[in-house]
This record gives structure tokens, sequence and C-alpha cells, in this order.
């Protein structure tokens, strides 16, 4: 009833998320054909000539021959040129506003466009359905759920969606979440932060729980890096596959894994058009090698954001199996990326790796590079923890045998203000 509703009002209102829809559908579907290259290429040109004309930033660009020609920006450059980033056909108090918490060190907002959020909505669409999740099916999302976020009994109650604080997620939470998902027959989903996701695999394992039968499609994992423990406890607990999704508050859904893929991210080319560049300069890497995730949104016209710097570190490549360009791997963040000794980058994923033989050791824990040769790991263990001297042996094999490994054993890991979990951080980036 809420799906043919949902589609009804959109009927009443012009179809435009229904027109949306069937574009982002075929673009996605149909990547490398020459009607899905068209489409992409003319909404980008028609939001660049906008941008030159009506946003007072970009005029510096009048008579571009492509999108080669503009510089990159990133959320240093917005803020302080904030006014100039806002086109002069929108009324920004009729403008919905977006906010970042800031998890990365630097609090960001900006303004979108209806054009934008009906584009998102069509968006969210066809990603859920992806994953085998229908527009009605109740939804419940793992996140941090602040007093200026929460809407109405009315708007939950016709979206069908349960929110659950991350930030409140003790065992009696979880068990009172795991109830409510067995007692509720109907389909349904969850999406939320990886470690939330592993905070319930946790209490599941320390109960010694069976694998449950709760009825959930789809389960979606989004803002952190899911590792396997994660990925394979999901498995065991409730029967189906956990997919990863790439984000960002500011443009919506870059990426999602496909069901059963071999752990690619399918890129959202339909709305956005994302180049990877390499980390020192605003030059283009070759596929295969990581850079910097550089973005340009197709459709926020109020504020458009072209070549903008997301502050993270991905793997673009030719798909094997449809031979369209997907990110082979998002790494996070810059600031997130470790170094070995010698200064050669490394990717986080392999710091996972080597916590992966300890996950039933341990509750949390926190990697944290220091220095060019110096780092620290947070454990906070369930029980004696016996593994340390393996952790720091697994470590010097991948950083170096000159890295100098404090281990500090901790009673807590606090999450951030954003309800994630910093498990890999390299202050000592930051610092230079």
């Amino acid at each position: 009833m809420r799906d043919i509703g949902y589609w009804f009002l959109d009927a009443l209102k012009g179809g435009e998320i229904k027109s949306h829809y069937n574009e982002v559908k075929f673009i996605q579907e149909n990547n490398n054909s020459r009607n899905s290259r068209e489409i992409r290429a003319e909404n980008l040109i028609k939001l660049l000539q906008h941008a030159v004309n009506n946003t007072p930033y970009y005029k510096k660009y009048i008579g571009f021959e492509s999108i080669r020609d503009f510089g990159v920006i990133n959320k240093g450059v917005v803020k302080e040129n904030f006014q100039d980033f806002i086109s002069v056909n929108y009324n920004i108090n009729k403008l919905t506003k977006v906010s970042t918490s800031g998890s990365t060190g630097v609090p960001f907002k900006l303004y979108q466009c209806e054009l934008k959020r009906k584009r998102l909505q069509a968006d969210l669409i066809y990603f859920l359905e992806q994953i085998n999740f229908k527009i009605g099916q109740k939804l419940y999302v793992l996140e941090v759920w602040s007093e200026t976020e929460v809407k109405s009994r009315l708007y939950y109650f016709l979206r069908n969606l349960i929110n659950i604080d991350v930030l409140k997620l003790t065992d009696h939470d979880i068990a009172d979440l795991l109830n409510k998902l067995k007692n509720d027959k109907s389909k349904k989903g969850i999406v939320g932060f990886a470690s939330a996701l592993e905070k319930i695999c946790k209490y599941l394992d320390k109960i010694e729980s069976e694998p449950l039968d709760c009825n959930i499609v789809s389960i979606t994992a989004g803002s952190e890096y899911l590792n396997e423990y994660t990925r394979n406890s999901i498995k065991k607990y409730f029967g189906i596959d956990v997919v990863s999704r790439y984000s960002t508050e500011e443009f919506g859904i870059l990426g999602q894994r496909r069901l059963n893929s071999s752990g690619e991210f399918q890129i959202n080319w339909s709305s956005h058009f994302i180049e990877i560049f390499d980390k020192n300069k605003d030059e283009p890497v070759p596929l295969g090698m990581p850079g910097r995730v550089i973005v340009t949104d197709l459709f926020n016209y109020a504020m458009p954001m072209i070549r903008y710097d997301t502050g993270d570190i991905a793997v673009m490549n030719t798909s094997d199996d449809s031979g369209e360009l997907v990110l082979q791997s998002v790494h996070g963040r810059i600031m997130d990326v470790i170094y070995n000794t010698k200064g050669e980058m490394i990717s986080s994923f392999l710091i996972y790796c080597n916590f992966t033989p300890h996950y039933n050791d341990l509750n949390q824990y926190q990697f944290i590079q220091e220095g060019e040769k110096d780092y620290r790991i947070k454990l906070n263990p369930l029980r004696e923890f016996s593994g340390v001297e393996r952790l720091i042996s697994d470590f010097r094999r991948d950083l170096g045998q000159d890295a100098k490994i404090k281990i500090d054993y901790v009673n807590n890991i606090p999450t951030l203000s954003s309800g994630k979990t910093r498990m890999v951080m390299n202050v000592h980036s930051v610092k230079k």
C-alpha cells in the first residue's frame, strides 16, 4: 500500500521522481551504451553551463571547453567562499540545508535544491531495489538521531521507518532490538553504521546465539569500513549477505556493492561525475591506482559542487564482469591512510586484516599512526588477551621491522559525536 501510495502521490505532482528513477535505472543498467553516455554528458554540460552563468564562484570559467578546465575544490574552499557558491537563481530560505558532523575534523554545510532532493529519492529507491528492498517495507535505521533530526510519528509511520540510536546501543538495547526483529513478521531491511552491525554480531557471539529468523530482506552498511568478521557474522546469524554502500551527506549515494559480486562498488554515474586524482597533484591517476575521490554533483543547481575533493581515497578500475568503470575499493579518508616506515602508503584494509584473527578476543580496537615510524594500538579485550606478540609481529611485517608499536589496554574506545568509530587514525599526517 505504501509503494502504491508513494507513486500515486508522485504522479499527482507530475511524476518527477518516477522520471528521475527511470533515468537512473536506464543509465545504471546500460552504462556503456551510447544513449547512456549521451544522457550523462548532457547532464554534465547543463550543470557546468548553469554554474558559470549563475554562480559567482564559477564565473571565472566562462568560456570553458570541458570539465577539465575547472579547478578542484574542497570543504575549505567552499567555506571561505560560501556565498559565492550559491546560485543567484535561488532563495536560500527555500533550500534544504545539509550538514555533516565534522567527524573528520571539519564540520560542513551546504544547500540543496528541490531537483537534487528528488534525484536523491530516485537514487535511493533504485539502489535499495538492487538489494531486494522495496518501498513500503519496514526499514530499521541505525544512526545517530539528534533532536533536530527527529520528525513526527506520522512521518515515520508513513515511511515505515524505525530509528535506532547507535550512541545508546548497549547490550540491553541490542537485546530489545533483536526481539523486535524476531516478533515483527513483515519483510524488513536494516541500514546503518558498520560498527553498529559489528556490535550486534559481537553480542550474538557473547550469548552464543543460534541463527535468527527475522524475515530480513536486506542489510546495508555505510559510513565505515565493513570488516570480514561482520560480513561473515551477518551471513551466519541473519542468513543474507550484507552490502556496503559508499555515500556522503553532501552528495548521497556514490556507489554500492552488488549482491554476490567480487566486492567492487557500482558507481552512481547517473547522478555524479567521479574522477580519481593523484594524492598530491590535481591530475588523474591510472586505473587500478589509489587516489583522491573527486565528485561533480550533476543535480544540485542551487549550490553547484564541481570537482569537489571528498577527502576519500579509492581505486577505480574496469569490472571483469560488466566492463564498466567501478570503484574496486574505497580506502577511507586521506587522514586515515596509513604509511609504513619507508613512507609508502598502505591500505587501511591491511590494518583490519591483521586484527581478524583476534576478533573473538576483542571488544574494541583502534590503530593510530603517531609518527613516521611510531604507532599506537588501543585494545579493549573481552578477556585476558594473549595475542599481543603475534599482533605486533604481524604489524611489523607490514609496516617495517623498525616500527615502534605501543599497546594501550583501555576500558572503552568512545565513538565520535557522529556515532562513527574511528578504528584507524593517522594523527601524524594531520599534523603535517
